[in-house]
């Protein structure tokens, strides 16, 4: 990945992440939140997670962001935590990705070191 892509790359990132945190923080002025308001809030925050992880990968990938086991794990984790972030309307919290789905994000987004 060129350098001018990861600029690109990671440009779009932010303004997805900008939009998203105005919707975020326009759902959560609202006084009478009702349940899928909640729900599409938290949502919300998840996606700004992955946009986020995912410019720092991108960063990674173009040598921008150092490659270590650290930054790496870092990543990993971030995405797992914003793809069991959203809850279910019932108000518990939906089963976190089991390692299977983990390992083939890992094996498409080029973990190795």
């Amino acid at each position: 990945m060129g350098g001018s892509y990861f600029f690109f790359y990671a440009e779009a990132s932010v303004v997805c992440i900008l939009l998203f945190g105005m919707l975020l923080m326009n759902d959560r002025s609202n006084m009478n939140r009702q349940e899928k308001q909640i729900v599409f809030g938290q949502a919300l925050l998840a996606h700004i997670l992955y946009f986020a992880s995912d410019a720092v990968w991108a960063g990674i990938i173009a040598g921008y962001v150092p490659r270590t086991h650290y930054s790496v794990a870092l990543m990993n984790y971030i995405n797992f935590i914003g793809r069991a972030l959203p809850q279910s309307p019932s108000g518990r919290m939906r089963s976190p990705p089991n390692a299977a789905s983990c390992c083939s994000v890992c094996r498409s987004r080029q973990w190795s070191l």
